[in-house]
């Protein structure tokens, strides 16, 4: 009888230069982390999203489930994510004719890629994506569920910043190559697009500016960042520039999502590493005028036990910030559902 009230899940988050798995049980109502695994990537392996050595990338994937602390990661349903960079999503409101809308729509050939459309949200993938993605899946042993985007898992592990349901929210992801900016109205994804400054733009701009070499501008961008009161303002001087492309993006998609919609934008919830570069949400929130906020991803998960560990107690709270587990949480969650298959976008085709 126990068993009813207890169900495991478990995500996995694949990058270019990382791999992460995290396990979560939910029992009697609580949600419990259960494992962690997290292993570097090496160059060649994987390339703006595209898997090049298949072999290489099941043996990482093998190694950092047996490795995952406190314990091995032995469960075979998975949830994993593909690229933002390699998907194609879009809202029609009218959800007849999907096909043709997004035949219109988009500058792809649709029988070159595996599509999935609910109440007018469209996905997309290119079949050679979806495919080895599934052959690395199947040959590290492991039965995928969903192949989920990063655009709606992440938002998955923000929920509880999402709760009224009257209003829009936007998820601002900063990362290291290009921003994605995601609407999510009524707890769903609606619409996404992508900017492309990211955490690299700025460090470049930087080195450039202040001709320095690039570790030392990636340095002074994480310590001093939009701090005024760092080396005189000097660095949010530089900043400034390179940031004005993510401020237009964000300006104009609001623009046009609120006069789609006629709603609100409520809250912009950033995330993603360069998120934390310092004050980056009070000078976002001094342009925009839409309150700003970096919020947890272990909201509403226990991770008590898993602190007693003393290497994950390492992991969660120094080595790395808790915004670099939003992916893979939000993947785990979609497994704690009472259907993952069908608990938000899947581009698994139906044949597979």
């Amino acid at each position: 009888m126990i068993s009813l009230f207890k169900k495991k899940a478990f995500g996995l988050d694949i990058s270019d230069k990382s791999i992460e798995a995290l396990e979560l049980e939910k029992k009697s109502g609580k949600v419990f982390l259960k494992a962690y695994g997290r292993a570097e990537m090496e160059q060649g392996i994987v390339q703006n999203g595209r898997i090049l050595n298949k072999g290489a990338l099941a043996e990482k994937i093998g190694n950092v489930l047996l490795k995952a602390e406190p314990r091995a990661i032995k469960i075979k349903n998975v949830i994993c994510s593909l690229p933002e960079s390699q998907t194609f999503i879009h809202f029609f409101p009218n959800d007849e004719n999907i096909e043709q809308q997004a035949a219109k729509t988009f500058p792809i050939n649709l029988s070159d890629f595996y599509f999935n459309f609910k109440e007018g949200f469209f996905s997309a993938a290119p079949k050679i994506l979806v495919d080895n993605y599934l052959s690395v899946l199947s040959e590290a042993g492991l039965d995928p569920v969903a192949l989920d985007l990063e655009s709606a898992s992440i938002a998955r592990a923000f929920e509880g910043e999402m709760n009224d349901e009257k209003v829009v929210y936007l998820v601002v992801d900063i990362g290291s190559r290009a921003t994605v900016l995601s609407f999510y109205d009524n707890k769903e994804i609606k619409l996404s697009a992508a900017v492309s400054a990211g955490g690299e733009t700025f460090s470049k701009t930087l080195s450039q500016n202040l001709k320095m070499p690039l570790e030392k501008a990636e340095e002074l961008k994480r310590t001093c960042g939009f701090d005024v009161e760092k080396r005189d303002g000097e660095i949010i001087f530089v900043l400034q520039g390179p940031f004005q492309e993510i401020i237009n993006g964000i300006k104009d998609s609001v623009k046009f999502y609120q006069n789609k919609s006629g709603k609100k934008v409520a809250k912009i919830i950033l995330c993603g590493g360069s998120s934390l570069i310092p004050k980056v949400d009070f000078y976002l929130t001094s342009i925009i005028d839409i309150p700003v906020v970096i919020s947890d991803p272990w909201q509403g998960i226990d991770v008590e036990e898993i602190l007693q560990k003393e290497e994950l107690r390492k992991i969660i709270e120094t080595k790395l910030h808790p915004i670099f587990f939003a992916n893979v949480i939000g993947l785990a969650k979609r497994g704690l559902a009472e259907n993952p298959s069908l608990a938000g976008p899947n581009l698994i085709p139906k044949k597979k």
